[in-house]
């Protein structure tokens, strides 16, 4: 398969209980394996991660997590991306006009890099009451938007 959405297409076709067999290449080394499926666990979209209260300081409206290698690869992303994962954004609030959505990857704060929730509240309690730039990983896509002060 070329990637892992080609994958994840094919197992989704095949019923709970059934087996798989998959050739995995590892240590360039073929290797073959049965797995038996189940189903996905249920879990709201809105609880991707570990949730952390809203940030305080200049109050932005959002709510982060800490992105681990397994939620990364439930948004799509490789396991080694870094950067905290918005799990929430309060309507009318200045991240939803920077045009935050739910499980967006903060990586940067005014192009500086963060990989916790602790660098990202430094981060956006060193901005004081000015706009911040932030570097957004949505689905594996990079932008930059900037979010109001208020």
């Amino acid at each position: 398969m070329d990637d892992s959405q080609e994958l994840r297409l094919k197992i989704s076709m095949m019923v709970p209980g059934a087996t798989a067999k998959l050739r995995l290449l590892r240590d360039r080394q073929e290797r073959d394996i049965a797995v038996t499926l189940a189903e996905a666990p249920t879990k709201p979209e809105s609880e991707v991660g570990p949730a952390a209260p809203v940030i305080p300081g200049p109050h932005l409206g959002i709510s982060l997590g800490q992105l681990t290698p397994q939620t990364a690869r439930q948004l799509g992303l490789p396991p080694e991306t870094t950067g905290v994962v918005v799990t929430d954004v309060t309507p009318g609030s200045p991240a939803e006009e920077g045009r935050l959505q739910r499980n967006d990857v903060i990586q940067e704060v005014n192009r500086k890099p963060i990989a916790t929730v602790d660098q990202f509240q430094r981060a956006i309690q060193a901005a004081g009451n000015q706009p911040v730039l932030l570097l957004i990983n949505r689905g594996g896509d990079h932008l930059y938007t900037v979010v109001p002060a208020r």
